[in-house]
C-alpha cells in the first residue's frame, strides 16, 4: 500500500491535517493544493493574523483592494513569505472552489501564549462532517513540547500542534533545494531529502521525526514571488 493510501486511510476518520512548511518557498502553494484535494479539504486555515479575516472575506467577494491595503500596512506579512503574489491567486481559486480561507493566529508578547489562543481559536471553528487544513511554519507545526536555546537560556516551547493532538495528523514538507523568501533570500539544501527522492519530484513517507507523522519531500522550488502591486 502506498504512503498516500497509508494517509489517507490512517486520517479518513478525523477532520484536520497539519501542514508544516517553510514559509516563503513557491512550492508550498503547489503542496497546499494538493492536499486540499487528496482530502477533499472543506476549509484551509493559514498562518495569519485573524484580523486579516475581514481583507479575505473582501477578497471572496471580489474585492483585492482591502488585502493590497494590508500588505502596505503590514509589509512584514510578505517580506516573512507569509503571503506572495502566488497565494493570492490560491486563495481566489480555493474561493472559486467554494473552499474557505481563514487566518487563524492569535499573538502575544509570549510565544506559548498565542500557540495556546491560536490553537482554541482553531478548535472552536472545527465542524463535524467538515474537512480543515492548516498550514503554518514546521514550528507551530509539531505534535510535541520541544526544547530551544534562546540568547543561551534553554526554554521549553508548547506548539499549536500539541493542542491539537488527537484531530488528525501531522506532516511537514521538506526541501530537496530551495530558494526562500523569507526576510531575504535564503537557500535550503536537504542532503537525505534529495537520497530520499532518488530523482523524482516529491514523495510522501513516514517521518523519521518524533514531531510529525509523515514528511512530504518536494526535489526543488523557488521563492514566492513579490506581490505586484500593493496600491491599488
Amino acid at each position: 500500500m502506498s504512503s498516500w493510501k497509508n494517509i489517507l486511510n490512517k486520517f479518513s476518520g478525523k477532520p484536520l491535517i497539519v501542514l508544516g512548511e517553510v514559509h516563503g518557498a513557491k512550492i508550498n502553494i503547489e503542496v497546499i493544493r494538493i492536499f486540499v484535494d487528496k482530502f477533499d479539504i472543506d476549509t484551509v486555515f493559514m498562518e495569519l493574523p485573524v484580523r486579516w479575516n475581514k481583507r479575505l472575506r473582501s477578497l471572496k467577494n471580489g474585492d483585492s483592494k482591502p488585502l493590497y491595503k494590508g500588505l502596505k500596512k503590514e509589509i512584514w506579512v510578505s517580506d516573512s513569505g507569509l503571503i506572495g503574489q502566488e497565494h493570492i491567486e490560491l486563495f481566489k481559486y480555493l474561493f472559486s472552489q467554494g473552499k474557505e480561507v481563514v487566518a487563524i493566529t492569535h499573538e502575544a508578547k509570549k510565544w506559548n501564549e498565542g500557540e495556546l489562543k491560536t490553537a482554541s481559536n482553531i478548535k472552536k471553528r472545527i465542524r463535524e462532517g467538515e474537512k480543515y487544513l492548516l498550514v503554518v511554519g514546521n514550528l507551530h507545526a509539531r505534535n510535541n513540547h520541544f526544547r530551544y536555546s534562546a540568547n543561551k537560556e534553554r526554554k521549553t516551547y508548547t506548539p499549536i500542534g500539541y493542542y491539537l493532538r488527537g484531530m488528525g495528523g501531522y506532516i511537514r514538507i521538506r526541501y530537496g533545494r530551495a530558494k526562500v523568501k523569507n526576510f531575504g533570500l535564503i537557500k535550503l539544501i536537504d542532503e537525505a531529502a534529495l537520497k530520499e527522492l532518488g530523482g523524482r519530484k516529491n514523495i510522501v513517507i513516514p517521518s523519521r521525526s518524533r514531531f510529525y507523522d509523515y514528511d512530504f519531500i518536494v526535489s526543488s522550488s523557488g521563492p514566492v514571488t513579490a506581490v505586484k502591486s500593493i496600491d491599488r
